[in-house]
C-alpha cells in the first residue's frame, strides 16, 4: 500500500465537482477545500453559493445546453 491519499503533493491544483450540491458531493467538495486544492468548481442543477475556495455552476443532466455552458 502507498500512502498517496495522505501525500499533499500528488493532489491536484483544481478540481471539477458535479453534483456537489448531493450529500457525497458536498463532502467530497469540504474535502478537497480542507486539503487545500482551490480553486474548486461545484456544479449542481440549483446553483451552490460561492466561498473562498469554490466556484459555482449550474448545469442539469437533462439539458444538452446547460451542460455545454458548463463545459
Amino acid at each position: 500500500m502507498t500512502n498517496a491519499g495522505n501525500d499533499a503533493s500528488i493532489w491536484p491544483n483544481c478540481a471539477a465537482i458535479f453534483g456537489a450540491s448531493g450529500g457525497i458531493g458536498a463532502a467530497l467538495v469540504a474535502d478537497l477545500a480542507g486539503k487545500g486544492v482551490a480553486p474548486i468548481y461545484a456544479g449542481s442543477r440549483s446553483k451552490p453559493s460561492q466561498s473562498q475556495v469554490m466556484i459555482p455552476f449550474q448545469f442539469d443532466l437533462g439539458d444538452e445546453t446547460s451542460i455545454a455552458e458548463a463545459a
